[in-house]
């Protein structure tokens, strides 16, 4: 199935924590590879505003995408939570 919904979640790292977040981004990118429906996920830098950082993924479907609620990758989105001082989360869905 092809993928219906890009998820672009920023974020802007508590001052001095952009290195821990860049990790911690990664992190959660490695360990959402092969959850189902996820098509891909991966860390961008925001070029426009380069204080921020996303994490850039694509789903089939919202169900899937709520996977991410799972136990281990709950405990990955809390990390980026802790060094992050703020985040933005857009949704784009195919027509």
């Amino acid at each position: 199935m092809p993928a219906q919904i890009v998820r672009v979640a920023k974020y802007r790292p508590l001052p001095g924590a952009m290195d821990d977040l860049r990790a911690a981004l990664h992190a959660l990118a490695s360990g959402m590879q092969g959850m189902s429906g996820l098509h891909f996920a991966q860390v961008c830098k925001v070029d426009e505003h380069p204080e921020w950082l996303a994490l850039v993924s694509r789903w089939e479907d919202e169900r899937s995408m709520q996977g991410t609620g799972a136990p281990g990758i709950e405990a990955l989105v809390d990390h980026v939570a802790s060094v992050a001082e703020e985040q933005r989360i857009e949704h784009f869905f195919t027509e």
